[in-house]
């Protein structure tokens, strides 16, 4: 349907997450076992509309865990791919930065700007290198927008230097400066918000356990109460 295929194009992973979880559903008969509890309702057999029913919501229950699953695999390959782009980012800024030093310091000393084209361009090409690494995954294609407007910056520039405009050179790298930050702060921010998801992950999970462990002992009790309480009324008798 439309909302699948605009899944698709804006974010493969869940859309193919989505995609297995449907499947199983499919396979383990999750429709079927919703439409004969149904049909057992209108037969007025309510015990086994019941078990069907308990059926399907434990493999609806088994389908929410399969997204969560993928979602937790997508968090960790985010969190992979973002690490790599920050230090990869931080390290361009920091030749930014150089660049510009070298260009103030070139102008005061009323020296050839022109010389400096060469490291801007280095960094122009290792700043694209980057921006198509950040394009690779949906979820960091505004990363790679903010590094492909720092390109863009960096090429006016070496087009000044080329011309020996410094002022104007200057100004592009000072805006291609401010859009590798916003790019740092940007893949920062994102790896932050999947630590965070990914510690909710393991709270959500521990809660469960717990909850699963207080059922199980529930059920212990339940059953072995009546015989603890008959093996006391004989000992009585």
């Amino acid at each position: 349907d439309t909302r699948s295929q605009d899944l698709q194009e804006t974010d493969p992973g869940q859309a193919a997450a989505m995609r297995a979880a449907s499947r199983r559903g499919r396979e383990q008969g999750v429709p079927q076992s919703l439409e004969q509890a149904a049909q057992n309702v209108q037969s007025n057999n309510t015990q086994q509309a019941g078990q069907q029913q308990q059926q399907a919501a434990q493999q609806l229950e088994q389908m929410l865990e399969d997204l969560d699953e993928a979602q937790k695999q997508r968090d960790q390959e985010l969190q992979r791919a973002l690490m790599s782009l920050i230090e990869s980012i931080e390290a361009l800024v920091r030749t930014q930065e150089s660049e510009l030093a070298q260009l103030i310091e070139t102008q005061q000393n009323a020296g050839d700007v022109r010389a400096l084209a060469a490291g801007v361009s280095a960094l122009y090409r290792n700043t694209l290198s980057v921006s198509d690494e950040a394009s690779e995954n949906p979820d960091t294609a505004r990363i790679a927008s903010l590094l492909g407007e720092a390109g863009a910056a960096q090429s006016d520039a070496i087009t000044s230097l080329n011309a020996d405009d410094a002022p104007l050179a200057q100004r592009h790298e000072n805006v291609s400066l401010d859009r590798l930050e916003a790019a740092l702060e940007e893949a920062q921010q994102q790896l932050e918000d999947a630590e965070q998801r990914q510690r909710e992950q393991r709270k959500r999970e521990l809660k469960q356990a717990y909850t699963d462990a207080l059922a199980l002992q529930s059920e212990i009790s339940a059953q072995t109460d009546p015989l603890v309480k008959d093996r006391l009324s004989r000992r009585e008798r």
